[in-house]
């Protein structure tokens, strides 16, 4: 069903020159789309999405983990949705990613 993998580190501390030290990378299983798309980051600004990721449902993200795609490339995340359905049961987690910083 998730036919992809990428590697998740999650945030384990930030020290005060804002270093993010991360956990033990893990290889998760996910679907996998490079494209690109017009998305609202965490902050409320626009920023083109380079990667869209869908993971199983539970999946444990935050803005501050770092994914590594197949590619070995490390793009920041911009979005997180968690998808529920009719009932209100999570059925999968999109993770919309971009490479860069600046707003359209």
């Amino acid at each position: 069903m998730f036919p992809s993998s990428v590697t998740i580190a999650h945030k384990k501390s930030i020290d005060a020159h804002h270093t993010i030290t991360y956990g033990t990378a893990q290889t998760v299983s996910c679907r996998y789309q490079e494209m690109v798309e017009k998305v609202t980051d965490q902050n409320g600004a626009e920023v083109l999405s380079t990667a869209w990721l869908q993971f199983p449902a539970g999946t444990s993200l935050s803005y501050d983990d770092k994914i590594t795609l197949p590619s070995g490339e490390t793009p920041k995340i911009s979005q997180i949705n968690r998808i529920n359905n009719h009932l209100g049961v999570e059925v999968c987690v999109e993770v919309y990613l971009t490479k860069y910083e600046a707003a359209i």
